[in-house]
């Protein structure tokens, strides 16, 4: 049995992925600074 990504060709899948990423909310650097000295507070 191929897995779902074996049946898509690499445009469809570069295009999957490229659609996955537009809907994901990353991290600004500044958050992930606010991330860090919060739990190293906690040490």
């Amino acid at each position: 049995m191929r897995s779902a990504i074996g049946m898509l060709d690499r445009k469809s899948y570069d295009e999957a992925v490229n659609e996955l990423l537009d809907q994901v909310e990353f991290a600004t650097a500044e958050e992930l600074n606010e991330v860090q000295a919060s739990r190293e507070e906690r040490i």
